[in-house]
């Protein structure tokens, strides 16, 4: 005897034209674009980006966190 009762109030279907397999090459394209931004130093405008701002005396900076082994470049 069961005292909740699961109620489904709305129901939503999507449809997309693409398969599994377009959608998947459609996010690879993606993350290649995005990875070989980041790796040029380019922001989305196809600009050069700003430097890393370091961090404060003492106190470790985004450089820091973000560059292989602690070292800015």
């Amino acid at each position: 005897m069961s005292r909740f009762q699961t109620v489904i109030k709305r129901a939503r279907f999507v449809y997309s034209p693409y398969t599994a397999t377009e959608m998947q090459g459609f996010a690879q394209v993606l993350a290649d674009s995005i990875r070989a931004r980041i790796q040029s130093g380019q922001n989305i405008y196809d600009q050069a980006a700003a430097p890393l701002k370091p961090g404060l005396p003492g106190r470790r900076g985004y450089p820091d966190y973000k560059c292989p082994f602690g070292t800015p470049a």
